[in-house]
């Protein structure tokens, strides 16, 4: 049969010609992408969280709003994308903008932000603890000790008690709305607000005069709620975490005890008042500047410095319930003995646990560990002793370091595998190139991700 001869466009290539040709003009068409653009005019902020946004009054029509985004699209307008979380799922909101509409977005973003993005930008993370620390100070000193102190009796005592234990908490919370008030903030401000009542009632025994109750308690009163302000006021300007300002609280206590144990020794305490005050407030402030040196020395966490702090004690009780068992009448034997054994028990404590970086969680398993072999001691007393009232104190201060000692083995042990015991993956991925022509391009690559259990 004859006929016209079948060319190339007519044995199909003219149809894959044409398929090719719709592939690249789609492929090309796909491959524009949306550029991430600021939500702002003064292109700061490519990513809005959704507490910033609902302190700044933004899109609150968005229930459960995570993040919001503005991108920019090919063809000139603008996606403004919505991650929500309900109680069901995760939500996306895209509402296409034209150029207009996006720069009036952009406008009143900066405008919000403009007036509480300093409040969503403070540490705030603090400020619950503050006001549950001054609550209680409030009610549960201030409230009796101010009326006491002004001499006000009956229904206006108890009036004055009442108010003055409601002020505790809704006056800091109206001066805290739009400050920053971190942990270490409020730690420090928890430790000089309860340690200041001592400090109060010494400076009143160190001034003139009589020192009547009334007067020591409108003393304590005074520079325990000063003490408050102050460790917010040194937190913040040294920037101080809590594990820095429990180390250099529980020193500033702990100097104040063995300024009462020296005043003890020295025979000062019933006649030379004076004198005890001031080596208390002496012992104090040393302890505070100790502190402060070891926190600049080795970072301590709010776990390394409790589980030191339960060394100090058991080593003082130990040293008292081994002075115990000769049983002798000086009583300034004891305070010796306990005052030695805090020392070493503290040295202990600061080697073992400084800057091991322990939860609070772990410090207070140790704790409990003590208490446990304490009462397992006390058990074991009345077990086998019963009649030797010497034997006791030194039977359960023996159970109280066993126990102290089996826990902190077992909580630093879990601490060092947490800290070491990891895995690492390599998974294929995509890897952003250099840009080319305004566009970041994707190669392929190796992801290295590391993953502690």
């Amino acid at each position: 049969m004859g006929g016209r001869p079948r060319t190339w466009w007519s044995r199909g290539g003219g149809a894959a010609a044409v398929a090719l040709l719709a592939l690249a003009i789609a492929t090309s068409a796909h491959a524009q992408p949306e550029v991430l653009v600021p939500l702002d005019t003064l292109a700061q902020t490519r990513l809005l969280r959704g507490s910033a946004a609902l302190q700044a009054g933004l899109f609150t029509e968005y229930p459960g709003l995570r993040e919001a985004r503005l991108y920019r699209l090919p063809d000139g307008r603008f996606a403004l994308e919505l991650f929500c979380r309900t109680d069901s799922a995760e939500v996306k909101y895209r509402q296409l903008l034209d150029a207009l509409q996006a720069q009036q977005i952009r406008e009143q973003v900066t405008l919000r932000l403009g007036q509480y993005q300093p409040l969503a930008m403070m540490d705030r993370t603090g400020r619950t603890r503050f006001l549950v620390r001054t609550f209680l100070l409030s009610y549960g000193f201030y409230s009796w000790a101010v009326p006491i102190s002004l001499d006000l009796h009956g229904r206006t005592g108890t009036i004055t008690g009442l108010v003055t234990g409601s002020a505790g908490f809704f006056l800091p919370y109206g001066l805290t709305r739009s400050r920053p008030l971190g942990q270490g903030a409020a730690t420090a401000s928890g430790h000089l607000g309860l340690t200041g009542i001592a400090h109060g009632v010494l400076l009143s025994q160190l001034a003139p005069g009589h020192a009547g109750y009334r007067r020591n308690l409108a003393s304590a009163v005074g520079a325990s709620a000063a003490g408050m302000v102050a460790g917010v006021r040194w937190a913040e300007g040294s920037r101080a975490t809590s594990g820095t300002a429990d180390l250099v609280g529980w020193s500033g206590t702990y100097g104040l005890l063995l300024g009462g144990g020296t005043a003890h020794l020295a025979g000062w305490l019933e006649d030379h008042r004076r004198a005890s005050a001031a080596t208390c407030l002496g012992g104090s402030a040393l302890g505070y500047w100790s502190g402060s040196r070891l926190a600049r020395r080795v970072p301590h966490s709010s776990g390394d410095v409790e589980a030191a702090a339960a060394t100090v004690a058991l080593g003082a009780y130990t040293a008292a319930a081994l002075v115990a068992l000769a049983q002798p009448e000086e009583e300034r034997l004891y305070t010796a003995a306990a005052m030695s054994g805090s020392v070493g028990g503290g040295w202990w404590g600061e080697r073992r646990f400084a800057g091991r970086g322990l939860s609070t969680d772990q410090a207070r398993l140790a704790v409990l560990g003590a208490g446990g072999g304490f009462l397992l001691g006390a058990a074991a007393y009345l077990l086998v002793a019963p009649d030797a009232q010497r034997v006791g104190p030194i039977l359960s201060a023996m159970g109280a370091d066993a126990g102290f000692w089996i826990v902190q083995r077992t909580v630093m042990a879990s601490s060092s595998e947490t800290a070491t015991a990891a895995r690492v993956q390599l998974c294929p991925s995509v890897l952003p190139a250099a840009p080319r022509h305004g566009q970041v391009r994707l190669v392929p690559g190796v992801r290295l991700s590391c993953v502690v259990r």
